[in-house]
């Protein structure tokens, strides 16, 4: 799995001290124990004494970044203001409220269960990343994620031989899962149009 926008970062925090330390290793293994603690001491005091003179750089950027993604939500919110009216979005948000607090009341057990695996993976997969700095973390979330799409896979097949039932789309389920986003996914059993409840969530997503 690729993480959009990977390619534009540096890598992983511990890959570049790792990198900085290892500069001192053609030396210090020719040391005494007490000398070669000392020398990588002086790396590391050196690595964080950097780090503090950047410091402003690195907010200042995070800082401008921030205040460019507000100022896109925004120009959307505002697009969407003027092609269907203030009162018409804010209309759109109570109905996808309405929605989200009448949806679970009238589920059945099975269906709770489908619902809770999809965003427990879709949670794994979109934290993948951005929270595990190592290869070893990320094999152990992937062998989860594998083993909940095979739960999945298995309670999307007893939920579609349950007779008079709208039958889920595998397909259109693993799509949704293999976009890094955080989209909705509006199951058979959700009532009312959910093409339109889309929409109006993505409105409601804006604000």
């Amino acid at each position: 799995m690729n993480q959009i926008g990977a390619g534009k970062t540096l890598g992983e925090e511990v890959e570049q001290v790792n990198s900085y330390m290892s500069r001192v290793g053609f030396t210090t293994k020719q040391m005494t124990k007490a000398a070669r603690v000392d020398m990588v001491t002086i790396q590391a005091i050196a690595w964080n004494e950097r780090k503090r003179e950047n410091l402003h750089h690195y907010m200042s950027q995070r800082y401008c970044k921030t205040l460019q993604k507000t100022a896109e939500v925004v120009k959307q919110l505002e697009r969407a203001i003027q092609a269907i009216g203030e009162q018409q979005v804010v209309g759109y948000v109570g109905d996808v409220r309405q929605w989200a607090e009448n949806a679970s009341h009238t589920n059945s057990p099975l269906q709770e269960k489908i619902e809770t695996t999809f965003l427990s993976i879709k949670q794994r997969k979109l934290d993948l990343y951005r929270q595990n700095d190592t290869n070893k973390l990320r094999g152990r979330i992937w062998k989860k994620i594998q083993e909940e799409l095979a739960s999945l896979k298995d309670l999307v097949m007893r939920y579609n031989s349950t007779p008079l039932v709208e039958h889920i789309h595998t397909d259109s389920v693993m799509a949704n899962l293999d976009i890094n986003t955080q989209d909705v996914q509006l199951w058979p059993w959700s009532g009312g149009d959910r093409g339109n409840l889309l929409q109006k969530k993505r409105y409601l997503t804006s604000l």
